[in-house]
């Protein structure tokens, strides 16, 4: 019968190997190689831990024998167990010094600890065993490839394929040689063969869908990655490439499914949710998301993060969000975090009070929550701008992220301004665009053109009719003119040239070629993404003479004010499109010849133009109402109501300086100011008196 229980172990039936060494064991209970087999059927079925309780009772019957050993060793490497493969693997060589196969196996054991020299000390003991023998070859060629010495290592170990072509290990170590020198084909075969030796092994099958994908085969990899997530159903990443690779198939719901197993795996992790969720949301799936969020926080209510995804869903929809919060509060009422969205809620919905509470407890539990103190910090510019400063300095001294120090920056420059201290606002606004980033570089300003507006006339009345435009250069108010025209019943603000999904047509952003699109063009991109070209006013970051000649004839609402109001707006609140502040000099040479082909339209009567003031926008917005209807042709007139919300930020701080500010920087900024004195005279500004 123990013949019977090793010749099944060799084939690999467990079922018969177990029958066979259970019996010899009931004949032969005290014999070593009884409770082997024993050892080694069990292990073939998976039951690795009766596996060492039988080869352990082997060992004590004969303490001498080196195979013992090294299937113990074997057995405790199968089990994860480095240690216990060392001890039994020291044990083998003490016995007999002369086992290659413990030389082999502590080689292959130190490979896996990453200690190149101690493998390389084993493998010359072993060659003085046998240096011939095939074990031998493929444990060298196995240490060339650890060292990343491809081309040796595909030597060595073909050469042991040839003698020992079933070999587990040596078709496992040439397949992996065949992947590291680049042959991905023949590293696929092989380690196909290599795994269906070990097919629990997913070290190899990691492996194989390597080879499969440098092939551009990632397709095929989807059957490897599903086989190996039969063995390691918790695996995340290949659980992640998996669901990847289904979607970019065309299965999004067999890959949402997989995207679901992943971000279900406890503990919970971001980084997946959030690569799924941005990938719906760009495919229009915004409701699955939202279900797949919702499912998450069943699953894991106590995540801060979850909460904050869930309710960055709900958009700028205040009764969604208030139902998220309310959910949140009831999962979490104790959370920092909570408090901290309940207060950025309240910020933003307008009530102060209420927001500054919640900031206040929300520090009380973390005091490290800048994005959270920063609500007081905008209460205390209004009310206490000294006080502002103050918390301004000690979160400085914090050395916070670069973005926190532009924004911190930003505010101190404001607490300046309303303290009268004009000098310091302006190096602190300063200080705030040295922490800026790149952002977009400015636009090349165009000379003025002598395009006249009848200029391409005929064409307009095949095309439709003309376009309207909007725009307002850096410090501008152009968002009050945006909140007037969006509640015109039938009629579109597009503003997507302000966001990460911007049409690159040539009038900001710029296309690829360089150019420009024709009307033609212009209508439709416009026209591609559902809009219609006739009811509709596009908002530009720029706007010159090339891009007049490009649109002719179309109707053009510029949001203007005197150019250094412009200058001081746009050092001191940024400006809606991100550009880069090149300096106060350099930024007012650009306003100063950006103004030119405006200058250009109004002194030549252009009826396409209607300029707005940001002294209008406030002395007489009824009026300014009144004149967008009639230049825009609307149905409807705007909206003034939506002013006031509109000049107002978070923390309900003004997005601009009022009218005339500039004057209080007449003396810090006056080389800024003066290149920009001629272009202010000719819009109809006063000079300073």
């Amino acid at each position: 019968m123990l013949d019977a229980a090793f010749a099944a172990i060799a084939r690999g039936d467990a079922v018969a190997a177990l029958a066979a060494a259970q019996s010899s064991l009931e004949a032969t209970p005290e014999l070593a190689d009884a409770h082997l087999a024993l050892g080694l059927a069990l292990q073939l079925g998976g039951d690795l831990s009766a596996a060492a309780t039988a080869l352990e009772r082997a060992i004590v019957l004969d303490p001498n024998r080196a195979a013992l050993h090294l299937a113990r060793a074997s057995l405790a490497t199968a089990q994860r167990d480095p240690a216990a493969a060392d001890a039994a693997t020291s044990a083998a060589i003490s016995v007999d010094p002369n086992s290659l196969g413990a030389y082999l196996m502590a080689l292959h054991l130190a490979l896996g600890r990453r200690q190149p020299d101690e493998a390389k000390r084993l493998l010359a003991l072993a060659k003085r065993v046998a240096a011939d023998d095939p074990q031998v070859l493929a444990a060298e060629g196995a240490l060339a490839l650890a060292v990343n010495d491809h081309a040796d290592a595909l030597r060595l170990l073909s050469q042991a394929a040839i003698a020992l072509p079933d070999d587990p290990l040596v078709l496992a170590g040439l397949g992996l040689a065949h992947r590291a020198a680049g042959n991905h084909a023949f590293a696929e075969a092989t380690l196909n063969r290599a795994i269906a030796k070990q097919p629990q092994a997913v070290g190899l099958r990691w492996a194989l869908i390597d080879s499969l994908r440098r092939q551009g085969r990632e397709v095929d990899a989807i059957s490897p990655l599903r086989e190996l997530l039969a063995i390691k159903p918790d695996q995340r990443a290949a659980l992640a490439l998996l669901g990847d690779l289904l979607m970019r198939k065309g299965e999004v719901a067999a890959g949402l499914d997989v995207y679901r197993q992943l971000i279900l795996l406890p503990p919970f992790q971001l980084a997946p949710l959030d690569r799924l969720l941005q990938r719906m949301v760009q495919a229009g799936m915004q409701q699955p998301a939202l279900a797949m969020l919702d499912e998450a926080l069943a699953r894991f209510p106590n995540e801060a993060m979850l909460w904050q995804r869930r309710m960055q869903g709900a958009g700028r929809d205040p009764l969604a969000l208030a139902a998220v919060l309310q959910r949140w509060q009831q999962a979490q009422p104790d959370s920092a975090n909570m408090l901290a969205a309940s207060a950025d809620l309240a910020e933003w919905r307008g009530d102060l009070t209420s927001a500054q509470a919640h900031a206040s407890e929300a520090l009380a539990r973390d005091p490290s929550m800048i994005g959270t103190e920063a609500i007081l910090l905008r209460a205390e510019l209004q009310a206490e701008p000294a006080a502002a400063l103050n918390r301004i300095e000690r979160l400085l001294a914090t050395s916070p992220a670069a973005a926190w120090l532009r924004a911190l920056n930003f505010w101190r420059g404001q607490a300046h301004d309303r303290l009268g201290q004009t000098t310091q606002a302006v190096a602190a606004w300063e200080d705030a665009w040295a922490h800026s980033g790149d952002g977009e570089p400015l636009p090349a300003a165009i000379a003025a053109s002598a395009l006249t507006p009848s200029a391409g006339a005929e064409l307009r009345r095949e095309l439709g009719p003309p376009p309207r435009l909007l725009w307002s250069p850096p410090g501008g108010r152009p968002r009050e003119v945006l909140a007037m025209l969006a509640q015109v019943p039938g009629f579109t603000v597009l503003d997507d040239r302000f966001s990460r999904a911007a049409r690159a047509d040539g009038f900001g952003p710029p296309r690829s070629d360089g150019g420009l699109a024709s009307e033609a063009g212009w209508r439709h991109v416009i026209e591609q993404l559902g809009g219609d070209p006739s009811r509709c006013i596009d908002w530009l970051p720029h706007w010159d003479s090339r891009i007049a000649a490009a649109l002719p004839g179309a109707s053009l609402v510029a949001v203007v004010a005197d150019p250094r109001d412009l200058l001081l707006n746009w050092l001191a609140f940024a400006s809606p499109f991100a550009v880069r502040f090149p300096g106060l000099i350099a930024a007012a040479t650009w306003l100063r010849q950006s103004l030119q082909p405006l200058l250009a339209r109004i002194e030549s009567a252009d009826p396409n133009l209607l300029l707005v003031t940001d002294s209008q926008l406030i002395d007489d917005p009824a009026q300014v109402a009144i004149r967008l209807q009639q230049t825009l042709s609307l149905d409807a007139l705007p909206d003034v109501a939506t002013l006031t919300a509109s000049r107002r930020g978070m923390g309900g701080l003004p997005v601009a300086f009022a009218p005339g500010h500039w004057r209080t920087y007449a003396e810090p900024l006056a080389a800024a100011f003066a290149p920009l004195q001629p272009i202010a005279e000719r819009l109809g500004y006063r000079t300073l008196e």
